[in-house]
């Protein structure tokens, strides 16, 4: 059985965040609280998704992904 911290966890988060800021950086309004708000989830919440302290199930995956505007697989980017 996997651990929660797996390094795949933290990677996706990793990816989220630098998504995530790299559309804020060019004006793009996509706080934390942006991503809450579309996936129904607490701002605590994708914060810990964020460092990858919590799985995240596909069904976010796929909602944040939406959110992003970005495909699913890249949120897998770097994950072996």
């Amino acid at each position: 059985m996997k651990k929660m911290n797996d390094p795949c966890n933290r990677i996706i988060g990793g990816n989220i965040r630098r998504i995530r800021r790299d559309k804020k950086s060019v004006g793009v309004k996509m706080g934390p609280q942006h991503i809450a708000k579309h996936i129904d989830v607490s701002t605590q919440q994708v914060s810990k998704y964020e460092v990858g302290k919590n799985r995240i199930p596909a069904s976010t995956l796929f909602r944040i992904a939406q959110c992003l505007e970005v495909r699913v697989e890249d949120l897998f980017e770097g994950c072996q």
